[in-house]
């Protein structure tokens, strides 16, 4: 019955000129279409709830054990009320929060690279550690283990690793979830001017339930 009483609407809309009911009207302002829930010309919060944060010109030296900065610029792929905020201010737009109920799949990755010095050991392994934390509790843990190589005049060559990783978090019904990605564990001693570099990072969360 109701596919019949939509089918009478879109008849009667043909027959009127007018907009069928059941096509969605377009809200982009000008010619460029925006995947954003405030203009956005298909993609609605009832329809879909994807965030990708990815801030491609960002690259950041890590000096101390602490949250990953997620970006520097606006979000580009918003398609509900998902945030960029600020644990505090010496870690400006390092928490992504989502303050929705529901499951959700996380995405993570990005690159990381560095040099060791001549404090580290050829054949050593090396703990590198990160955090996928969720309100300052640990979702989920990354861990390389790295092979120090040769040492030539006290550095090494390049490390050049990519991490990723994918859990699924429940969001209850008041809550406001903060998402941080954390370096836990790393030998700052052991590497070129006690630093690691950070690029590449994309952050995607989706609500499937």
């Amino acid at each position: 019955m109701a596919e019949n009483s939509r089918e009478s609407r879109c008849e009667e809309a043909k027959k009127s000129k007018e907009p069928c009911p059941c096509e969605k009207k377009c809200i982009c302002k000008g010619d460029k279409c925006s995947y954003n829930n405030k203009n956005c010309c298909y993609l609605q919060p009832k329809d879909v709830s994807i965030v990708q944060v990815y801030d491609p010109s960002l690259f950041q030296i890590i000096n101390t054990l602490d949250n990953l900065y997620l970006t520097a610029i606006p979000l580009e792929i918003n398609t509900s009320d998902y945030k960029i905020e600020s644990s505090s201010i010496q870690r400006p737009n390092d928490t992504l929060s989502i303050n929705q109920f529901g499951m959700y799949s996380i995405y993570a990755s990005f690159k990381y690279s560095f040099k060791f010095n001549k404090n580290a050991v050829a054949g050593d392994l090396i703990r590198i550690e990160f955090i996928l934390k969720g309100n300052d509790d640990e979702l989920l843990t990354i861990v390389d283990s790295i092979t120090v190589p040769k040492i030539t005049d006290d550095e090494s060559k390049e490390v050049i690793n990519t991490v990723q990783c994918r859990k699924l978090q429940i969001v209850d019904y008041n809550d406001i979830l903060k998402i941080n990605i954390e370096l836990n564990n790393f030998d700052f001693d052991k590497v070129v001017l006690n630093e690691i570099m950070i690029s590449d990072l994309v952050l995607i969360v989706e609500k499937i339930i």
